[in-house]
């Protein structure tokens, strides 16, 4: 019982008595004896013989005993435990903190004391609800609310998942080494973004899928990241899948317990986390164990990230989203069971910086397409382990070339043969026969030469002995680069008929296309090979899945030479009606675009020669066909060109200077989409045919610039080069002008609900937002161009406010001073009659009746006018100026009296003179009744600056400036608010004055509407009396 408790010290006291005493008698004697006892001590013992007695009547109580023997037997065993944990007297809390430090992962007192009083709320549900709670259930609900240390009742569990967690690490390089340099990359960007989704899953006990391409450095940056979030307070446990035993039974086993009671009981922090690097060996057979381990983690409330090959993600996917269904979420609904993430190659930027620690690499990135292999970390750190030796190929290289050379210096060893070591040719024999070892377990094929193994281990290539061979008896590649870089070889000297022998497992895909590339760059005959390598292929493919028969293909995309080989194969290509060409084009969409933005340097080829060379048409192929082909090129060459804007390529490219020759000599239409966006991503080579083109678009009042300004890339690409001309395109799409001569026919779009300005273009499905600060070209206008951009949106504003108070009447032209809205005197500006009503002042939270593109522009306004304030540290008055100085609207107003109120710390008098007039009040008032209802946004972000103001009326403001004023001691600022509300007594006193009557009187009203908002109207100002008062 908690104390202080005056009843429950009379009981004890009564209990003290009792175990003194050796019979009924003798205990009542005690209590009666004169000062032993208070008279409250005694009532309370006359309160539980009558409780004793009445439970003793029950039918369900059974005994002859007297109910005076009863009390005494109860007291004389009962011993109260009293915690004295609040109020005056906190020593039992102290102690119960202090036996806490054992456990939280600092030993800190404020570490044992967050705790305690997480424990605290969580009994207060468990009581009511007489919770059993088991210590998976505690820690899963403790997670994120308090830290605490690995149960210690699993040592034998922990030792072994710490030495599986130091396999797995030791396993990853994260230092690149060559000639005397060393670097680690720090990625700090693609660092931060998979933070960002790591920190999501571990608070949500979900899973994470990490991909990208062989090589890009995923393990390391998972791992690296996983260190970064435990240091953050995330527990985090690190496994291989591959360092494990393969089944459940196995490595519950080793574990000595329950996988599953084990990760419940594991450590608790501001998350949990279980990283599973090398998961696309579910391919190799693991997939049931994957899915074991995921489960047992998400539901003991840690969320799983599972690191993994792009050609492994599918199946891993799989995996665990089944594991995810199956997690019991106790009412918890989660969109994402199963996110993604992919890791990108390195940047221009860092591979600059690797060429500059190692000048010899300067070799390999002497064009693109050998660019494109250095931004793979794995493939650089053994090109550089190979040694400075390591000449690059003549012409473009291929990973195929590259392969070749880290076998011949790194694995032949340059054909040198140490002194009491094993020959290249036992190295590359051992190899090659543990690549047919794991491609053919049930083999008996010749073994590797065991001379050999020690140096292969010693060099890298072989992982090296450690507790987890007790488990893993044979031999283990290093990685999957070393595997693969084994079975191409194999591949190259015995043939692709071990793939039909193995039933082509789907892990050994990229090694059979980089020794197909190895084939066509060795040929003489490239039409004669590629014949060949499809033949051999779609056998394959016949018996284990079409997915083989894209092989090839994909070699061909992947050379250094594509475009010479895709040239020279043309004729294949165009063989069975293009069959060829369809596949390669499918391949390269489906392998190297996402979400329709393509790798620049893949997709470069293609586009030079399907969409830039001139072709002899096929006169066997329908209509149809054509048309398909057709546009299965155009989508090629805009995912194309959106790669270009992505990989911020900003100089001239002869191909994509072709790409604007061949669009502009067709003379397109202005409604040709893909004309209009392929110009509008052209970037530096935006010449000034293109820029006409585009021009005559806006000048024909922009209805057909949707794919211009309403498109992520051609918005990045534009405000990146020619800012001002989207500015131009952007007003000209937007606003939507009357056109008086086309009105008169008809030909105008007006109706009751036009509001002047186009929409959003629809991107996907019902759970799209409406609007949003990302939505157009807004934010990287605000970016590129800060003050032409808000002029622009006010003008939008303006026009859009103008509509909606004006009948919704597009062509019927009022003048500006006879419009619906308010004199406001604007900080910095003026007074200036803003155009509008209470939705119009509601724009910028998304709440009101409005255009979408509008409520848009407010929230990128908003977004830059917080970020000016955080980032740029510029003041809050010079802000609001910015956004009022092109003002003739309401919601501009609207949105700059929301910052204000967000920023209340800062704002110091800035508010003053919007809390003077009654019709801000009145706005206000009326933008806070519709808040919380439905934003088109969403909502907003939590650590929004002033999230919780979003509500606060004027008098909540005042209330709130007042009792800072007060408690600071500041007269001064007291004076000036008591001025404010008088000034506000003294309009709202007019208003009700000139609503009795009178010609000014009813001009002023009209400004409001109809009869009910004037009554409405007058109801509002004698309430604002009656509160300001």
């Amino acid at each position: 019982m908690a104390s202080p408790n005056p009843a429950v010290q009379q009981v004890r006291e009564l209990a003290v008595i009792a175990h003194g005493q050796p019979d009924e008698e003798s205990f009542r004697a005690a209590v009666e004896q004169t000062g032993r006892t208070s008279n409250a001590v005694r009532t309370r013992l006359t309160h539980l013989d009558a409780l004793i007695a009445k439970a003793a009547a029950s039918p369900k109580v059974r005994t002859e005993t007297p109910d005076a023997e009863l009390t005494w037997r109860v007291l004389h065993v009962l011993w109260l435990w009293e915690l004295r944990l609040e109020g005056v007297d906190e020593s039992d809390r102290t102690a119960v903190v202090g036996r806490l430090r054992g456990i939280v992962p600092d030993s800190s007192v404020e570490g044992a004391d967050a705790l305690f009083e997480a424990l605290g709320r969580l009994s207060q549900g468990y009581a009511p609800a007489a919770a059993t709670v088991t210590e998976s259930m505690l820690r899963r609900q403790l997670s994120g609310a308090a830290a605490l240390d690995r149960s210690p009742s699993y040592p034998a569990a922990w030792r072994v998942l710490d030495a599986l967690s130091e396999s797995a690490e030791n396993l990853v390089r994260f230092r690149l080494t060559g000639a005397g340099e060393n670097l680690e990359l720090e990625r700090v960007e693609a660092g931060s973004a998979l933070a960002a989704e790591a920190r999501a899953v571990a608070s949500q006990a979900t899973a994470l899928i990490v991909h990208g391409e062989p090589d890009a450095g995923k393990s390391a940056l998972a791992l690296r990241t996983a260190g970064q979030l435990r240091a953050d307070g995330v527990a985090v446990t690190v496994l291989n899948l591959r360092e494990i035993p393969a089944t459940l039974v196995e490595f519950e086993t080793l574990l000595g317990a329950r996988l599953a009671v084990v990760l419940g009981a594991s450590a608790v922090g501001t998350g949990r986390l279980l990283v599973v690097d090398g998961a696309e060996s579910v391919l190799e057979g693991r997939a049931r164990l994957l899915s074991d381990l995921a489960r047992a983690a998400m539901t003991a409330g840690l969320g799983v990230v599972a690191v993994t090959r792009t050609d492994g993600s599918g199946a891993a996917r799989d995996v665990l989203m089944q594991a995810a269904e199956s997690v019991e979420r106790h009412g918890e609904v989660i969109e994402n069971l199963v996110r993604e993430h992919e890791v990108p190659r390195l940047t221009s930027v860092e591979i600059t910086q690797l060429v500059e620690v190692f000048p010899q690499l300067q070799r390999w990135a002497s064009d693109e397409r050998a660019q494109w292999l250095l931004g793979r970390p794995g493939l650089v750190d053994m090109l550089l382990r190979a040694g400075p030796s390591v000449a690059a190929p003549q012409g473009v290289a291929s990973e195929a070339d590259l392969f070749a050379a880290v076998w011949g210096h790194l694995v032949r060893r340059g054909e040198m043969v140490v002194a009491g070591g094993p020959s290249p040719d036992a190295r590359d024999q051992s190899l090659r026969a543990l690549a047919r070892r794991q491609l053919l377990p049930h083999e008996n094929s010749a073994p590797p030469d065991s001379a050999a193994l020690p140096s292969l281990r010693s060099d890298g290539l072989l992982a090296p002995l450690n507790a987890t061979s007790a488990w893993n008896p044979s031999d283990r590649f290093a990685s999957d680069l070393v595997r693969d870089m084994a079975m191409v070889r194999l591949l190259v000297t015995d043939g692709f008929d071990l793939l039909s022998a193995a039933d082509a497992p789907r892990w050994a895909l990229r090694a059979a296309r980089v020794a197909c590339q190895a084939q066509l760059l060795t040929t003489a005959d490239v039409r004669r090979s590629l014949a060949h390598l499809r033949a051999v292929f779609d056998q394959i493919a016949v018996d284990h899945g079409e997915r083989w028969s894209d092989v090839p293909w994909e070699a061909v995309l992947t050379l250094g030479t594509a475009g010479e080989v895709l040239g020279r194969a043309w004729p294949e290509l165009q063989k069975d009606r293009q069959a060829g060409l369809r596949t390669t084009i499918r391949l390269a969409m489906q392998r190297y675009a996402s979400h329709d933005v393509g790798d620049p340097v893949v997709l470069a080829p293609l586009v030079e020669l399907t969409f830039c060379r001139e072709h002899d048409a096929d006169s066997d192929d329908s209509s149809r066909a054509t048309y398909d082909m057709s546009r299965a090129i155009r989508e090629l060459v805009l995912a194309w060109l959106r790669g270009l804007v992505r990989a911020e390529v900003g100089v001239s490219i002869p191909i994509r200077q072709t790409v604007r020759d061949r669009i502009l000599a067709a003379e397109p239409e202005h409604w040709d989409e893909f004309a209009v966006e392929a110009l509008a991503l052209l970037g530096p080579d935006l010449d000034g045919r293109a820029e006409a083109f585009l021009r005559g678009i806006a000048d024909d009042g922009g209805a057909r610039l949707d794919p211009v300004v309403e498109n992520f890339w051609p918005v990045t690409g534009m405000a990146r080069h020619q800012p001002d001309l989207l500015l131009v395109f952007a007003e000209s799409y937007y606003i939507e002008r009357c056109d008086s001569e086309a009105a008169k026919y008809g030909g105008f779009r007006s109706y009751p609900f036009d509001d002047g300005i186009r929409h959003h273009r629809a991107r996907g499905g019902i759970t799209e937002r409406m609007a949003g600060w990302y939505h157009g070209p807004f934010w990287q206008l605000l970016k590129a161009r800060t003050v032409p951009t808000l002029a622009l949106i006010n003008r939008m504003l303006d026009h859009a406010a103008g509509i909606r108070v004006g009948g919704h009447d597009s062509h019927v032209q009022i003048p500006e001073d006879e419009l619906t809205g308010v004199d406001l005197d604007l900080p910095g500006v003026g007074v200036r009659h803003c155009v509008g009503d209470e939705h119009v002042w509601a724009w910028y939270r998304g709440s009101s009746v409005g255009p979408y593109p509008c409520m848009s522009a407010l929230l990128a306004v908003e977004r830059l006018a917080d970020q000016l304030v955080a980032i740029a540290g510029i003041p809050l008055a010079r802000v609001m100026q910015l956004l009022l100085r092109d003002c003739n609207n309401l919601a501009m107003p609207g949105l700059v009296v929301g910052f204000l109120v967000r920023h209340l710390e800062q704002a110091g008098d800035l508010l003053d003179p919007w809390m003077r007039d009654p019709d801000v009040w009145h706005l206000e008032f009326a933008r806070v009744a519709g808040e919380g209802v439905l934003y088109v946004q969403g909502p907003d972000d939590p650590d929004l600056v002033g999230r919780s103001r979003r509500r606060s009326n004027l008098r909540d403001v005042a209330a709130e400036l007042t009792i800072r004023a007060t408690l600071s001691g500041d007269q001064n600022r007291l004076n000036e608010l008591a001025a404010t509300g008088e000034e506000l007594i003294r309009r709202a006193e007019e208003l009700v004055v000139d609503s009795q009557g009178g010609p000014d009187a009813d001009r002023m009203l009209t400004q409001y509407g109809d009869g009910r908002r004037r009554s409405v109207r007058r109801i509002f100002i004698r309430n604002l009396m009656s509160l300001a008062t």
